[in-house]
């Protein structure tokens, strides 16, 4: 096992380091990150105002990334303290490269050591996702085969790639549900038990001060907790409620400090032109939700972008069976997390690529293919499931490819390219762009992109200009499709 382990390690590990991406990414890890530098260089928690001018790109509005605190004159991340926190490792080794080498500053040092930093990360999911499916099954191919799946042919690989915050969400997430679960396996049989409910617990407090609406958490663990702790339920209380109660006060302490209160987050100063909260919570955004989410194709829908999550539904009633208290803890997770976001007025994640808000729990929500998997194998023989191999592995393919489309280029290249032929107003090109059953899609016919076989809206102006006389400047054209067209990739990237 250690040695299958090391080796899936080393291969994951090569293949990211092969396809580290070269572009920093323009969105929400801006803020944290930004703060967390200010923190180390100057040892100031906030931003001062009078360096706006750095921060100009990330302010258009108030409240978006940064929290406008009046009347300490400072910009603070609106994010977690944790994402914060969590930036200070990779910068401080960045700091530490540029003393060694007399350098003010080396952008492109930085986005190396960031990367290699998400490796990292990524290395450390893989390895509690192969604990976490050890559990469940004893295939060492089908454990290989679910977590290669899970990476590459969903969404998810274009999270453990991109620098954003979502990395820390899926890591902490994972950690907590793999030493929750071996609690629950253990009860109060035995000391080492509740050093894993210690562990469940000190994941879930990083996961409230990366993200506050985590506290719903608090009662899901609370609630399996006890019946299983047996006698040593004074035990299992303080080892829950330590970290829980330590992360609730750090996070009161910093909202104070940023906020100024420890109740208020930094969600609520970003405002509409009307003055309504872009972040709010109401049920009135459910039913938009649920539809983009489980049945209308597009960049919200689940199934579209993490597959296996639908490959896994014909095992939850086996699941269920073998793992009862297991799947019932998975199903409060999921259905908790979901819930909140289906009600959350930002719950499409905007330019975002994928239900990026559901990322965490889709990689739980996933486990019951497990035992797909596993009747798939000891059945290998029978027609039925020849044909339904073969279908599952041409979607995955359709949907690797997809994955592949996606981090090849700039995280936003679908946005840059709608915007750029949105000026030309044809109503095919409009909804070329307007719904695309998957983003990946326009990505793929932008890659193959040449001049005996041009992009499709470049075809359309070609054959509408003839067909009015007039012409379009393809010349200016084509070289903004070739700026965009530059792969994303640090070992390619050529500045």
């Amino acid at each position: 096992m250690r040695r299958t382990l090391i080796l899936l390690l080393g291969a994951i590990g090569f293949w990211h380091a092969l396809t580290m991406p070269a572009f920093k990414y323009p969105g929400d890890n801006v803020a944290p990150q930004k703060e967390c530098e200010h923190l180390l260089a100057g040892g100031e928690f906030g931003i001062p105002f009078a360096r706006k001018a750095e921060l100009e790109r990330f302010l258009v509005h108030r409240g978006q990334y940064f929290f406008e605190n009046d009347s300490k004159q400072r910009f603070f991340s609106k994010y977690g303290i944790a994402n914060t926190a969590l930036y200070a490792p990779p910068l401080l080794v960045y700091s530490l490269h540029l003393r060694i080498n007399s350098l003010e500053k080396c952008p492109r040092a930085l986005q190396f050591i960031l990367n290699i930093y998400h490796i990292a990360l990524t290395l450390i999911i893989a390895l509690y996702l192969y604990h976490t499916v050890s559990l469940y099954t004893d295939s060492v191919p089908v454990r290989l085969l679910f977590i290669l799946l899970s990476f590459y042919t969903t969404f998810l690989w274009y999270y453990l790639r991109a620098p954003t915050l979502e990395i820390y969400q899926i890591l902490a997430f994972q950690g907590m549900y793999y030493h929750f679960i071996r609690f629950l396996r253990r009860g109060d049989h035995c000391t080492s038990a509740h050093r894993h409910l210690l562990c469940a617990a000190s994941f879930a407090g990083l996961l409230i001060l990366l993200k506050t609406l985590f506290v719903i958490l608090i009662p899901i663990l609370m609630a399996f907790t006890f019946p299983v702790a047996g006698k040593r339920r004074k035990q299992a209380l303080a080892s829950v409620a330590g970290p829980v109660v330590l992360a609730l006060v750090l996070l009161s302490i910093t909202n104070y400090c940023r906020f100024g209160s420890p109740l208020r987050t930094g969600y609520g100063q970003w405002a509409d032109a009307n003055g309504v909260a872009v972040n709010r919570f109401s049920i009135k955004y459910a039913p938009a939700a649920l539809a983009s989410f489980l049945l209308l194709p597009g960049n919200a829908n689940m199934f579209l972008h993490y597959p296996l999550f639908g490959f896994g539904l014909p095992g939850i009633v086996p699941f269920f069976r073998r793992h009862r208290l297991e799947a019932l803890f998975v199903f409060a997770l999921f259905l908790s997390n979901f819930a909140v976001i289906c009600n959350f007025s930002s719950w499409s994640g905007a330019w975002c690529y994928g239900p990026r808000y559901l990322v965490h729990i889709l990689m739980l929500g996933s486990l019951p293919v497990l035992t797909v998997l596993d009747y798939a194998r000891a059945h290998r023989r029978l027609p039925r499931v020849k044909v339904a191999g073969v279908a599952a592995v041409l979607i995955l393919a359709v949907s690797a490819k997809l994955q592949f489309n996606m981090v090849s280029h700039h995280y936003f290249t679908y946005e840059h390219l709608a915007a750029v032929f949105s000026r030309f107003e044809d109503t095919r090109i409009q909804k070329y762009f307007g719904a695309p059953i998957h983003r990946g899609l326009v990505i793929g016919d932008f890659m193959a992109h040449r001049p005996e076989r041009p992009f499709y809206p470049v075809r359309v102006l070609v054959g509408e200009s003839a067909e009015a006389g007039t012409d379009v400047d393809l010349h200016a054209l084509n070289e903004q499709l070739e700026i965009m067209s530059q792969p994303n990739y640090y070992l390619l990237y050529v500045e």
